[in-house]
């Protein structure tokens, strides 16, 4: 990031604090908004093509930490949270997050990538038709692989790792569908995506719609779309206005949602029984008023889930001390004995068992129940070392990130499958605030493993039968920011 853009955006961000500040008489959101710059000044490269993602990933932690302040500033309201001191537990954020983007960005200098080519001098491996079809068939067939996945426990998670590649593979194609302005393709494939992704278990439907903001941010940011900034700032601020829509509407349905396919869902109705089951709750909900109130504050709640962790700083270490570096080390021990060499080593347990021990609050979860209480990888680091030394974990895992991250830069030859693989790593491990060591790290290390290995299998593939001959002359245009 050069000067003039830091400072612009530096101005900006403490304008909003200030504004902030005195709308909600909270000065807390002014250390806040400046680590939001620090993460973009460490982490936003001068020269680069592909996605800002790592800092993106990033700046969704900092929405999670941070949310309810911004949240209470312009509507009055009061999340949950403030029932309680959530100051430490934003502290503690504000303090973890440039020091795991410090770690990230050492670690990429201390085994840098080779030399900066522009995207269009390096080769592509992937056709569109390649991209469409495929992500087309892993879409249809999402649920049947997904359960294939769960039904072989030795090798779940390498086949979801795997799968997780599609995350690359889509963004890919809306990529390719931007630069050739396809929107009406784009408005088809984005609402196939949330539509599968809303009849799922989880909030799948977020992924389609967060690689869509970050093609807009990527071209936002391009040089090569300088005459388009204020089209490009509108579809940011439509996607951003969209998500938040379709996140009231889940949080108002996912627990009738889950119940129904808990206990109703027939397999052989497939997505039709799905998507009659799910007309019939949207209209339910829209014709209560008081219900849709309270998905309003159900999803504030989510994503400023703070209210538990907030807890837990006020007892440790109090009332229960520090564990010395417990979680951590059990975190280490647990991915050191990966599932195909120890087929008998234990599920890893909820863990609402952490919640309710450190927090005090007998919460939801357990032995019996799909209900899981998150502990994030910040609480777990304050648990077991307290302040400062809570910092030194999460400095190492962001010099791991950084250099293997330039790893894949050195091996992987083709710039669409280094974009994709960077895209599907950085984006599953950093994006959430509220993971815990093991399983941030066991995602990080099984993903970089095999989707680098489906990258080579990949290249294998498409070199044995001839390439893609046609993209590797470079058509469409070329995106290189330039801070």
């Amino acid at each position: 990031m050069n000067p003039t853009t830091s400072r612009n955006l530096l101005i900006i961000l403490t304008a909003f604090g200030i504004v902030t500040a005195i709308l909600s008489e909270l000065w807390v959101a002014l250390p806040c908004v400046w680590t939001l710059w620090i993460v973009w000044r460490l982490l936003l490269e001068r020269q680069s093509y592909g996605p800002p993602v790592i800092p993106l990933a990033i700046s969704f932690q900092w929405l999670q930490l941070t949310f309810g302040v911004f949240y209470y500033a312009f509507t009055g309201i009061e999340p949950m949270a403030m029932q309680v001191d959530y100051h430490p537990m934003i502290y503690l954020g504000i303090v973890s997050l440039p020091i795991l983007s410090l770690g990230i960005f050492m670690g990429k200098r201390l085994f840098p990538a080779p030399p900066f080519v522009a995207e269009h001098a390096r080769p592509l491996l992937f056709s569109m038709n390649f991209l469409f079809f495929i992500n087309l068939f892993l879409l249809i067939f999402k649920d049947q692989i997904l359960t294939l996945a769960w039904n072989i426990p030795l090798f779940s998670q390498a086949i979801i790792a795997i799968y997780n590649i599609k995350t690359g593979f889509l963004y890919l194609l809306l990529r390719e569908l931007s630069r050739r302005e396809k929107n009406g393709y784009i408005l088809v494939i984005l609402a196939a995506e949330v539509l599968v992704g809303f009849m799922g278990y989880f909030a799948d439907w977020r992924i389609p719609i967060i690689l869509y903001f970050l093609v807009a941010l990527e071209m936002f940011l391009s040089t090569e779309y300088s005459r388009n900034k204020l089209r490009l700032g509108f579809q940011i601020l439509s996607v951003t206005v969209f998500a938040f829509m379709i996140g009231i509407l889940w949080s108002g349905l996912k627990g009738d949602w889950r119940y129904y396919l808990e206990n109703e869902y027939i397999a052989d109705s497939g997505y039709v029984g799905k998507a009659t089951k799910l007309t019939e709750l949207i209209e339910a909900w829209n014709k209560d008023e008081s219900v849709r109130e309270q998905s309003h504050t159900d999803l504030v709640d989510r994503i400023w889930d703070i209210y538990y962790s907030s807890l837990t700083i006020e007892r440790v270490p109090k009332v229960i001390p520090h564990s010395d570096g417990e979680l951590i080390g059990d975190a280490i021990r647990h991915i050191l004995m990966p599932r195909f060499l120890f087929p008998d080593k234990s599920a890893l347990p909820s863990e609402s068992f952490k919640v309710r021990k450190y927090s005090g609050v007998m919460v939801a979860g357990g032995y019996d129940n799909a209900t899981n209480i998150a502990f994030g990888y910040i609480l777990e680091s304050y648990v077991d070392y307290g302040v400062p030394l809570l910092g030194l974990p999460i400095f190492l895992f962001g010099i791991l990130v950084g250099l293997s991250l330039s790893l894949i830069s050195r091996l992987i030859r083709h710039v669409d499958m280094e974009i994709a693989i960077l895209i599907t790593i950085s984006w599953q491990v950093l994006s959430r605030i509220e993971i815990s060591w093991v399983k941030m790290l066991g995602q990080f290390f099984t993903w970089l493993f095999y989707t680098v290995l489906a990258s080579y299998l990949l290249t294998y593939l498409f070199r044995a039968t001839g390439g893609n001959k046609s993209r590797r002359r470079g058509k469409g245009k070329v995106i290189e920011i330039r801070q």
